[in-house]
Parts: C-alpha cells; sequence; structure tokens
C-alpha cells in the first residue's frame, strides 16, 4: 500500500473536497467554501485514492499555534489504522514548519477521536457547550504542546 499526503489546490479543487465532506461527516458539521479557502488543506492517498482529507490553520491569535480543523477518513477506510497515520503526520507537520502547539476540537460523543488524541498526548483543557447542533452538544477542546 503506498500512502501520501497531497497539498490541495481549494480553488480547483473545493467541489471534490465538499463532496468529501459530505460523505465523512454529518450534514451539521459541513464546512462552507470559505472555510476550505482559508485552510492549508491535504488530501491521504492511498495507492492514489483520495480516502481522506486534513485542514490545518495558523491560529491568528496565537503565534505558533497549529490548529487541525478538520480530519476524516471515508466510512470504508476507517478503522484501520489510517486516522492514526493521519495524526502522526499532522504532528511532523506541525514539527516540522516550529510550531510549539497543536490544538483541535471534536464533538464530546466523537470517543474514538478523543481517544486517537490523547494516545499522541493531546490534553482535554475544556468544553465548549453547544457549540455543535443537530444534534445539541459540546465541543471538547484538545491540545498538544510540542515544546
Amino acid at each position: 500500500m503506498e500512502l501520501e499526503f497531497r497539498r490541495v489546490d481549494v480553488e480547483k479543487e473545493l467541489r471534490r473536497l465538499r463532496d468529501f465532506d459530505r460523505r465523512v461527516f454529518p450534514k451539521a458539521d459541513l464546512f462552507p467554501a470559505s472555510f476550505w479557502r482559508a485552510a492549508e488543506v491535504y488530501w491521504m492517498l492511498v495507492d492514489g485514492k483520495r480516502v481522506g482529507c486534513c485542514a490545518l490553520q495558523e491560529e491568528l491569535e496565537t503565534t505558533g499555534v497549529l490548529a487541525i480543523s478538520s480530519s476524516g477518513i471515508l466510512p470504508a477506510w476507517q478503522g484501520i489504522g489510517l486516522g492514526r497515520v493521519m495524526k502522526a503526520w499532522q504532528i511532523a507537520y506541525a514539527r516540522r514548519h516550529g510550531y510549539r502547539r497543536v490544538v483541535t476540537e471534536t464533538r464530546e460523543s466523537n470517543v474514538r477521536m478523543i481517544r486517537l488524541n490523547e494516545s499522541f498526548g493531546f490534553k482535554i483543557v475544556g468544553t465548549t457547550p453547544g457549540c455543535y447542533y443537530d444534534p445539541d452538544e459540546a465541543a471538547v477542546e484538545m491540545e498538544l504542546m510540542l515544546c
């Protein structure tokens, strides 16, 4: 199996990104086009096939902080360790680019993502009630200190 992360040309692939988003996440969690245009986005390719996607953004309020704004693997490819590979790649990306801290958030019910993040050393730093809707749910905020 050949694995690759390739930067997305968002303007050229916006429709494909939004379609991917719809295939991975509930309707209430879909991002608008403006989100994708503001992020640095990467496809995760397995043998040339797009099976995952992640969006990264530099935190504007605090220098040296990378936000993992979206991570998704197509349902047919979940449960075989690709999420772990993607998380390792995201952390390596942050280190290569000199970030001191990585932040992310997820639905409180997304226990698999919370546990995955914790396995890499992320700590829960807070929750935001009502951050998600349909259903109404808190966001779990997590961070990983790199230095």
